[in-house]
Parts: C-alpha cells; sequence; structure tokens
C-alpha cells in the first residue's frame, strides 16, 4: 500500500476532485496530490494525540461573491488557494492544471497558526494576512479576468484535501458560479478532459453566455456525501 492510499485509509478522507462531480475511480483527478512525507505523518500523529480541536480539514463550503471574492467556511486553516484559467482558444478552464494557474497564494504557517478558514473572505487579487503570493511571481499583480470565460479555484487545507468550482465572469463583470461537468482522466498515459458524469470527451458549450445562466450555481460549492451527488437540491 503506498503512503498516500496510507493516509487516506487512515484519515477517511477522499480528494474532493470537483463540486460537479461523483467520487472517482483511481485515474481521475483534477487535482495534484501532494505526496506524504514523514514529517505529514509525524504531524498527524501529534493530531492523534492532542485530540480533535486542530484535526486539519478541508473548507465545508465557499461562496463566490462579484469581485470575484471567495467566502470560506470550516474547521480548518487555509495552506493555499489558487485560481485556474482557460488555455489556448477555450472559453472554460480546465478543473486543475500546474499551467492553467493564473493567480496563487500559500499559507506557510501551519495547521495550529494558519489562517482560519471561518468566515475567511478572500478577494481575487488581494493577499491576506499570513499569506504569500506564488503566481504570479511578485511584484506581479494577478492578471485582469477576461469576461465570456468560466475559470476555475480551488481552496486547501493544511493536510488535508481540497474544495473547489468554477464561476463565470460575465460582459458586464459580474461573477456567476456555475456547476460544469468537466474533469481529467488519464487515458492511454495521457491527461485529458471528460464529462465528470459520463467520462466522454468533454466539449465546450457554443453559447457560453446562454450555458453560464443555464448552469449557474443556486447554493455554495460543498463536499459530497458518498454517493450523493454535488449539486444543489431543490429545497
Amino acid at each position: 500500500m503506498s503512503e498516500m492510499a496510507w493516509f487516506q485509509q487512515l484519515t477517511g478522507r477522499q480528494h474532493i476532485s470537483n463540486e460537479r462531480c461523483e467520487p472517482e475511480p483511481p485515474t481521475m483527478s483534477v487535482m495534484r496530490q501532494a505526496p506524504v512525507t514523514l514529517l505529514s505523518i509525524a504531524l498527524l500523529s501529534m493530531l492523534l494525540i492532542g485530540g480533535c480541536d486542530h484535526w486539519p480539514v478541508p473548507p465545508s463550503s465557499i461562496n463566490v461573491e462579484n469581485g470575484p471574492a471567495f467566502l470560506l467556511r470550516g474547521k480548518g486553516k487555509l495552506a493555499r488557494f489558487a485560481v485556474s484559467g482557460p488555455s489556448g482558444q477555450s472559453r472554460v478552464a480546465a478543473d486543475w492544471t500546474e499551467s492553467g494557474v493564473i493567480w496563487e497564494i500559500e499559507c506557510p504557517h501551519g495547521i495550529f497558526t494558519g489562517a482560519d478558514i471561518e468566515g475567511l473572505r478572500l478577494a481575487y487579487g488581494n493577499i491576506p494576512n499570513g499569506c504569500h503570493q506564488t503566481v504570479p511571481s511578485p511584484p506581479q499583480p494577478a492578471p485582469t479576468l477576461a469576461s465570456e470565460r468560466i475559470y476555475f479555484f480551488i481552496a486547501w487545507s493544511s493536510l488535508a484535501g481540497g474544495l473547489g468550482g468554477d464561476f463565470y465572469v460575465q460582459r458586464n463583470g459580474l461573477v456567476l458560479p456555475v456547476d460544469v461537468d468537466n474533469c481529467s482522466m488519464k487515458k492511454n498515459g495521457q491527461w485529458v478532459r471528460v464529462n465528470c458524469q459520463t467520462e466522454e470527451q468533454f466539449k465546450e458549450p457554443t453559447d457560453i453566455e446562454a450555458f453560464a445562466q443555464a448552469h449557474q450555481r443556486k447554493c455554495a460549492f460543498t463536499p459530497a456525501e458518498p454517493g450523493h451527488s454535488r449539486l444543489c437540491r431543490d429545497k
């Protein structure tokens, strides 16, 4: 058993890939998985001994607001936050690609002294206390977001999984959180974009404005329970 598999079995956690998708098979991934080091294992042991007050967990929800800005909820500590944009002629960002990241911050203070996720409001391009920008290289500012594009964001907590989703920048500059069935799967040794539900090749919408309006998310992005969809449910 690999160290990552051991860690996931011990914690009972799954890496959250995308808020529109069901839990994926081992070949599916929308975010890189950091290797579990001896330091990680040691810190995990400290948490087990110290109780549950500082147990590392991913954000429990993220609301997307105009700006854009991201309102985080949860009990963990923020370790990293990133926004990815479309590449080439595409108008929809891939779920997670290293080369697609246009803005990223890291908060390296650790699970005990890092920025609390609960109530944290991250405005795009603004760096909260205790964090520093890694993309683009300082002192460059975060790039302006183009209209009629769908961007992907993801927030990680220390030593735990991430929670992410998509948002669309309208022609007037306002932002809509949207659900996009857009995942990455390794096929024949190559990462390809697929529909999260069918695993067929991902097809970009021809009318992206109409698509965004039709797929606007009416609730916060949240993790899915096993066997349940991450899409909003009618109350």
